[in-house]
């Protein structure tokens, strides 16, 4: 290859970008024909070995270098070459810089930082040095493509795969700190996918090396740069930059990264900037005022984790103490939440699963799967396990509601055997709480009469055996196994002291009372089902029975009606005035027994109808009604994105958008971005 020196006037200003033959475009020329020559005569490769790379096509070119691709013929592998250009006078200034840059970016050895190869000179002068040749996708054209709904774009990266992404460069950039180095200008468009898997944090122009002197030793000659050092300059770019990155350079350290990667990270989920102003004084305000760091905020229809909502505003906090410490905690934080995530989705997939098989079996009329019964018990419990293994699932928690609220028309033979036991339960308690009613009852009648003055002990002696026996007959409730037969025997010994008590004022004044008292009380007596009807009978017919009788003259009549008037004739006991205040009492009594009999049921039935009415409120939470949300419109900010490409420093191959290779960017670089460093970057002019 024939050399030409270099020319020593200043190089024409770059050339916007414009579409190759083949659909994709490139920063900077071209290179094709003559142009393709030319920049190959122009270069002149290392001293030590004139041979060493065969350049086969121009990149891009930026504000103080050209980028190549080339072959590196001694080891036989394609490298990126950059070459920094000649810009006359600023030659001295611009080299150690160029330098600076390729040292810093050389010194970070790591798998997501683009290693560099060489560091040389050329016999005519020009600067250069060998990276590796890296390809891919920037993370801000992925999200662009992302803000637009591109269903290919969705498909391809999913949340996840951009979190992992992410993860990767907080790795990158703590390695970078752990060795003093402040990357100041992380962006999406410095972040590259690459084809396999890589993840490449790029562009070291602007980088920070804490602790060191700028590297303005010439690598060639060893002579030192009256260079000033940029340690100190506001470099970076307007809307990722850091509060105290605007304000005071001097207090940079590793948490305006940690900034950076916030923003970052928020972009990544709300599909656009946290500071979406235009004007560089806009985003400097926005910057020291702060921004609302919930992506969910901002995109409520991507279903944000509240978990990431928390990382984003941490992260980008106006202390900077208030931040994560360094890149590797907010890398962990995010890998918890990835972890969860996971289980998360196991435990959705699970739960899928189980509620499929619910549905399959309540649709079922398959005999094999049992009968309606059977069927309904295996949905509950496929349901049941849904629940158990995801509790936030609505569908599976409708389904149970629905289980659970709407009963069965065939009832379950356990249902059934539940409720008897039930009875059994509640006649064994009502039994006990007769036999204790009826002994009040007796001994109330005895004491009364022979108050009153008994006429015929055997009447009174048969109506307190009859209470007694339908006492214990009561009582027996509680110890046999079939317990509505001695509710059924203590009603017709009841229904005999009734029919007792007629020969005490006549069958139509304590009879009845009695009667009233005894059916409101084996009312409420629910274990005894259709028994109750015969119960009922037994007790009217103590009061029927013996009118009936004195109707029809079979025993004798206590009532005598004379001139208009009724007399009672005296039988079991003496009526006199003290028998006007023993029915008072009676009634009184029976009034008694009645409002407490039924003010009970009223009160079981009030607290079991609260009762399921919480069961159903309970069963409703399990699948709350959720409003539907109207997506909202996002977008991607394209203040990182240069309308003249070359000033990133990165060149596309045919397919559209997808990086073959990349050179670094430099501080003077962003000399020549005349639109996104115009209004985005507050470095120096």
């Amino acid at each position: 290859m024939d050399h030409h020196p270099a020319s020593s006037n200043p190089p024409a200003a770059p050339q916007e970008p414009r579409e190759a033959n083949r659909g994709g475009w490139s920063h900077g020329r071209v290179a094709s024909g003559a142009g393709l020559d030319q920049a190959v005569d122009a270069l002149v490769v290392g001293q030590a070995d004139p041979r060493r790379y065969q350049v086969t096509q121009l990149l891009g070119r930026g504000g103080m270098g050209e980028v190549f691709l080339a072959v590196d013929e001694r080891v036989g592998r394609s490298v990126a070459l950059k070459v920094l250009l000649d810009m006359g006078e600023r030659q001295d200034v611009l080299r150690p810089r160029f330098f600076r840059e390729a040292r810093v970016q050389g010194n970070l050895e790591h798998p997501g930082i683009v290693p560099v190869y060489d560091l040389d000179r050329d016999a005519t002068g020009r600067d250069f040095f060998a990276m590796k040749r890296i390809s891919g996708v920037t993370l801000e054209r992925v999200v662009r493509d992302l803000a637009k709904r591109d269903a290919e774009a969705e498909t391809k990266y999913p949340i996840r795969r951009l979190l992992a992404a992410f993860l990767q460069v907080c790795l990158a950039v703590d390695y970078a700190h752990s060795n003093g180095v402040v990357h100041r200008d992380l962006k999406l468009s410095n972040l590259m996918l690459g084809d396999f898997g890589e993840v490449y944090v790029l562009d070291w122009g602007v980088a920070k090396v804490l602790g060191v002197d700028e590297f303005t030793r010439d690598p060639v000659t060893g002579a030192e740069s009256d260079v000033a050092h940029t340690n100190d300059d506001m470099l970076g770019t307007l809307g990722y930059m850091a509060p105290e990155q605007i304000r005071d350079s001097t207090r940079v350290d590793a948490r305006a990264d940690i900034y950076a990667l916030g923003v970052i990270l928020f972009t990544l989920l709300a599909r656009e900037r946290l500071h979406t102003q235009k004007t560089r004084a806009d985003l400097a305000s926005s910057t020291h005022a702060g921004a609302d760091a919930r992506a969910s905020v901002r995109a409520p229809d991507l279903s944000i984790p509240p978990e990431l909502d928390a990382i984003c505003v941490k992260a980008t906090a106006l202390d900077p103490d208030q931040r994560y410490p360094n890149a590797r905690a907010l890398h962990d934080e995010v890998q918890r939440f990835l972890e969860g995530d996971r289980d998360m989705r196991l435990r959705l997939e699970v739960s899928g699963r189980h509620l499929t098989a619910a549905k399959r079996v309540l649709a079922s009329t398959d005999d094999e799967e049992g009968g309606p019964t059977e069927r309904r018990r295996r949905a509950l419990q496929e349901t049941a396990r849904a629940l158990a293994v995801s509790p936030e699932s609505e569908e599976a928690a409708t389904l149970m509601s629905s289980l659970m609220l709407n009963p069965p028309e065939q009832v379950p033979p356990e249902v059934g055997l539940e409720a008897q036991e039930l009875s059994r339960r509640e006649l064994a308690r009502t039994g006990l709480v007769g036999a204790a009613t009826l002994v009040g009852a007796m001994v109330f009648a005895v004491a009364t009469l022979s108050w009153l003055g008994v006429r015929s002990w055997v009447t009174v002696g048969a109506l307190a055996v009859f209470l007694l026996l339908g006492a214990v007959s009561a009582a027996a409730a509680h110890l046999t196994p079939f317990r509505v037969m001695p509710h059924v025997v203590a009603s017709v010994f009841v229904a005999l002291a009734i029919a007792m008590t007629s020969r005490i004022v006549g069958s139509l004044w304590i009879p009845p009372l009695f009667a009233v008292g005894f059916i409101a009380f084996m009312s409420g007596s629910h274990g005894l089902g259709a028994w109750r009807f015969v119960c009922f009978a037994i007790a009217l017919a103590g009061v029927v029975v013996p009118w009936v009788l004195e109707a029809t003259g079979v025993v004798p009549t206590q009532y005598v009606f004379e001139d208009g008037s009724v007399r009672i004739v005296e039988m079991a006991v003496e009526l006199n005035a003290r028998v006007t205040t023993a029915l008072a009492l009676l009634i009184i009594g029976v009034l008694t027994l009645c409002a407490g009999i039924f003010l009970h049921s009223s009160s079981v039935e009030v607290a079991t109808r609260r009762k399921l009415q919480l069961m159903a409120w309970h069963l409703r939470q399990l699948a709350p009604a959720h409003e539907s949300k109207t997506p909202a419109t996002t977008s991607v900010n394209d203040a990182d994105a240069p309308s003249n490409p070359s000033a990133e420093g990165v060149a596309y191959d045919g397919a559209a958008d997808r990086t073959t290779a990349f050179a670094p960017r430099t501080e003077t670089q962003a000399e020549s971005s005349a639109d996104d460093d115009a209004t985005q970057r507050g470095r120096p002019r």
